[in-house]
């Protein structure tokens, strides 16, 4: 059984256990051979590391070999990264407190390029498509300086670009002037209830039965949520399966009787994976204020629906994140005291 949280990589074991996506793929495909820069927005977990590692793995097959030039994909990680300078720097060096000046570090990444070219024997001026930056994990305000304030010098170095942000981020990236980086954007859906079945029967072995099924019906079409979900029932013996779905049935079902916000809300934390009432996205995505999001969490958390954990994120006081409560706490019974 293959049940890790950890993102799909460029390898043709992992390549094996990739699903349906098929249709963002050939769009990445096609822009980079017109020489276009793409950008792939997606809600956590919906797989978008995975998507950009499966397009570099492809782009080494047979299959591929009439891409002109036939040159690589470098992968970048950028997550947490605030600050345009601080990403540039990560992409060129690999470490993100940058000690050379913005300029030296353009200069260092056009080098680079240059050095590609010669590597693979193409001049600059028959290279249609490629060098590739697979940059993965770009904040808003990082990329909006990155690709917007710099856009231009960017465009000047020669590379290509596909990048990765979450759609909370989105915004960010496409306010003028960084939306005319980016030629191709692709909005990652949730996968289907098809999708989601063949996901997890990829992972469960060797006969799961109409396990992968009745997971997708009930978590949706987030991966991660789907791995996570068969991770939890496959620790525990064949017959606690049917109890463990019933309870996450149950906790569907309460939700939906409390009510449309209460639906709305518990919606957008299984996409999210989690979230605090002031969260800027959740706050967007359900047009409300802070304090409707407290009134809501407070009674989804009063129901045992919900639970909120105090989480540090730098000085200060922490921050209560709230997420939908698992199988295993919804079985616990609550005390008067937690009522």
């Amino acid at each position: 059984m293959l049940l890790s949280g950890r993102p799909l990589l460029d390898n043709p074991v992992d390549a094996a256990l990739f699903v349906d996506r098929e249709e963002p793929l050939a769009r990445i495909d096609a822009a980079v051979r017109r020489g276009l820069n793409v950008l792939v927005t997606g809600d956590p977990g919906l797989g978008k590391t995975t998507l950009l590692r499966q397009a570099m793995y492809r782009a080494r097959t047979p299959q591929a070999g009439d891409r002109v030039g036939g040159y690589p994909m470098r992968f970048i990680h950028a997550q947490g990264i605030p600050d345009g300078r601080g990403l540039l720097a990560q992409i060129v060096t690999g470490e993100h407190t940058p000690t050379a000046t913005t300029a030296d570090l353009l200069d260092q990444l056009t080098a680079e390029r240059s050095a590609l070219l010669d590597d693979t024997g193409a001049g600059a001026e028959t290279a249609t498509a490629g060098p590739v930056l697979v940059v993965d994990d770009v904040t808003a305000t990082a990329g909006h300086e990155l690709f917007g304030r710099l856009r231009d010098e960017l465009w000047e170095t020669g590379y290509q670009w596909i990048v990765a942000a979450r759609a909370a981020d989105r915004g960010g990236l496409l306010t003028p002037p960084a939306d005319a980086f980016f030629d191709t954007v692709i909005d990652l859906p949730a996968l289907t209830a098809e999708a989601a079945t063949a996901l997890l029967s990829t992972r469960l072995s060797p006969d799961p039965g109409s396990l992968p099924a009745e997971i997708a019906g009930l978590v949706g079409g987030n991966p991660r949520r789907l791995i996570a979900a068969a991770r939890d029932l496959v620790d525990l013996p064949a017959p606690q399966h049917r109890a463990r779905l019933d309870v996450l049935a149950l906790r569907n079902r309460r939700i939906h009787a409390l009510g449309r916000s209460e639906s709305m809300l518990a919606a957008e934390l299984e996409a999210l994976g989690g979230a605090s009432a002031s969260d800027a996205a959740l706050l967007n995505r359900l047009g409300w204020t802070r304090a409707r999001a407290v009134q809501v969490l407070t009674k989804l958390e009063e129901e045992g629906l919900v639970v909120g954990e105090d989480v540090a994120a730098g000085p200060g006081r922490p921050r209560k994140v709230y997420r939908l409560a698992f199988a295993d706490e919804l079985l616990l019974p609550r005390t008067e005291d937690e009522r």
